[in-house]
């Protein structure tokens, strides 16, 4: 029996009123597992690319119908080899937003699997720079630093023989 997915918000998916705060894989026969990341994050650095391990997994005989919910924003992709091997075992793939693949998902009949990648968005893919005072630091800082201004002192505490910051060596 195909569980109804009752709707997914950025870290979490509902399917048949029990939470999930994880990426969830749902089988043919209705059990929802949680999404083994690790396979193609060991492939690609990222699990944001579903390697032909990870689609291996996914996969099983008999499914006609792969429904993909790439996050809020769509930001996971299928790998070629993936894809092949979805195509070589004549299973078609819908790659949809979560929150279309949803949809997709609850008026889908047949032989359907699922794979609801739910902890993506679009302000953790696209984060902006860090700023301090409104301006950018060093490009070479990961996150904020706020001690960065008492360990290099300004113009009135510069110690002499230690060139000022330009603006050149700042990123605009």
């Amino acid at each position: 029996m195909k569980p109804r997915i009752n709707g997914s918000e950025f870290g979490m998916i509902t399917v048949e009123g029990e939470v999930f705060e994880h990426d969830v894989i749902i089988r043919l026969d209705g059990e929802v597992k949680k999404r083994k990341k690790k396979l193609s994050k060991a492939v690609y650095g990222t699990s944001h690319v579903v390697s032909l391990d990870e689609a291996r997994h996914v996969y099983e005989d008999g499914a006609d119908l792969l429904i993909v919910g790439a996050g809020q924003y769509g930001a996971l992709k299928l790998s070629r080899e993936a894809a092949a091997f979805l195509e070589h075992e004549a299973c078609r793939v819908e790659l949809l937003p979560t929150p279309q693949a949803i949809e997709t998902w609850n008026a889908a009949e047949g032989e359907v699997i699922g794979l609801f990648h739910v902890t993506c968005d679009l302000t953790l893919i696209a984060a902006s720079p860090p700023t301090v005072r409104g301006r950018r630091l060093y490009s070479h800082s990961r996150r904020p630093h706020y001690g960065w201004f008492r360990r290099h002192p300004g113009p009135r505490r510069r110690a002499a023989g230690v060139p000022r910051p330009t603006e050149s060596r700042l990123i605009p």
